[in-house]
């Protein structure tokens, strides 16, 4: 039976169904009480009897006449009895009795045939040789009743069909709505969450319809993510190589035209052409490696480098760039005896973020100010140019400056930005012993 019964929406099913079944039950006795009521204070319902003994006793007359029964051959109503089936009859001629329905002979007078069968009907039946006496009874009550009963009975299934579809309309109901849940699943619309209803199978199975569909819509916002997380990469690197070509372009121009002052100076710009190729291979390979190579690979090793010695090649190839593009640079600060975790390709990103900024939106006519010292264990490097008015109506997209404080954090450093008056402040903080 428990494996029979096995699951919620059974059980639920079985309850519906024996409570319908014995609701329709009940009110096919209550409904029978009642008609057996009605019947019997029916005014009419006697009137129906003697009509239908009336009936009975003229298609009896009617068979005697059409085939023109003798008194000698009564047995032959036999066949008429058959027809009525609710019928049996007794003939009597005089004292004599000539045919019997049900096998039951009397030897005393037609009375002793009432008296036995209950309430039936005397009627005098004319055969072709003498007249007999014919008692009839009919079970006309009780066809009555068997009528109403079937009628009862047909009302009680009825109900009882009712009540299940009633007690199940709401399922019925439920599985539409998961079915429109799913159809909008389908179509690709994530955003609407599955309908959960009730504490049977079907509950559960929306709940695990709507775990799936939480699970593809973070699966898929993951997806988004990553989507962004690459095109902004890809923005990032590009932006990033867009300065050093600018350097190393401006440098191959400085050598092709011949606009150096000796071999030295020559052989200075072909070190920093090499530099800047060197800079774009190397990000154009860490670009090839996220995407084809080790999407996870660790980030570059940072090293602890000595100020005096890392930044002011750094700052001073950031300098001479903003010189030749026509930038005069007033530099202010002193070097101090310390140490920082820093990563060189990393330092060499930054200065080329703030500079490509500089070149795009700072006023050529005012000088730049580089400042650069070190304060409660931490070497500030701050850059301030005034912006140009038409460049003032927020067409940047920040990425220069999202790539700069991105690569800060990642040496454990940080990266402010203000702006006052039209002047422009660019803070880089690197944490130092």
């Amino acid at each position: 039976m428990n494996k029979i019964l096995h699951g919620t929406l059974t059980k639920k099913l079985v309850e519906l169904i024996l409570l319908a079944a014995a609701v329709s039950t009940g009110a096919f006795f209550l409904l029978n009480w009642a008609a057996d009521k009605a019947v019997e204070g029916y005014a009419g319902f006697p009137a129906y009897i003697d009509r239908e003994y009336d009936r009975a006793a003229g298609s009896l007359q009617d068979y005697v006449t059409e085939n023109e029964l003798k008194l000698a051959d009564a047995g032959r109503l036999a066949d008429w009895v058959k027809g009525e089936k609710s019928v049996q009859i007794h003939v009597f001629y005089g004292e004599e009795q000539l045919y019997t329905s049900n096998g039951v002979y009397y030897e005393t007078e037609a009375g002793e045939a009432k008296s036995n069968e209950g309430t039936g009907r005397y009627y005098d039946l004319p055969f072709a040789d003498g007249t007999a006496k014919v008692y009839i009874y009919g079970a006309f009550e009780y066809k009555f009743y068997v009528a109403v009963e079937l009628v009862l009975f047909g009302l009680s299934i009825l109900l009882f069909f009712i009540l299940l579809l009633l007690g199940i309309r709401d399922r019925i109901h439920y599985i539409r709505v998961l079915e429109g849940d799913i159809g909008v699943m389908e179509g690709g619309e994530l955003q609407k969450p599955v309908t959960v209803q009730g504490d049977d199978e079907l509950g559960t199975l929306a709940e695990k319809l709507e775990a799936m569909r939480l699970s593809l819509l973070h699966q898929g916002e993951a997806e988004r993510r990553a989507t962004e997380a690459n095109r902004s990469l890809v923005t990032e690197m590009s932006h990033d190589l867009r300065t050093p070509l600018t350097s190393l372009l401006l440098y191959t121009q400085i050598v092709q035209n011949g606009k150096y002052k000796s071999e030295a100076e020559m052989q200075s710009y072909l070190e920093k052409i090499y530099g800047r190729a060197m800079q774009i291979k190397s990000q154009s390979d860490a670009l090839f490696y996220h995407f084809l190579v080790d999407k996870d690979a660790a980030p570059a090793p940072l090293c602890d480098e000595d100020l005096k010695a890392v930044f002011p090649d750094v700052l001073s190839d950031f300098v001479c760039t903003l010189e030749a593009k026509g930038f005069k640079v007033e530099t202010t600060g002193e070097w101090p005896d310390a140490k920082s975790r820093v990563n060189i390709e990393y330092l060499t990103r930054i200065m080329d973020n703030l500079l490509s900024n500089i070149l795009k939106y700072a006023d050529s006519g005012v000088p730049v100010r580089l400042l650069f010292f070190c304060r409660d264990r931490q070497f500030s490097v701050e850059l301030y140019n005034r912006i140009v008015k038409r460049h003032r109506t927020g067409d940047s997209s920040h990425i220069g400056m999202e790539n700069v404080r991105s690569l800060m954090e990642r040496m454990g450093g940080s990266y402010e930005h203000e702006e006052a008056d039209g002047i422009f402040c660019s803070r880089l903080l690197f944490p130092c012993d």
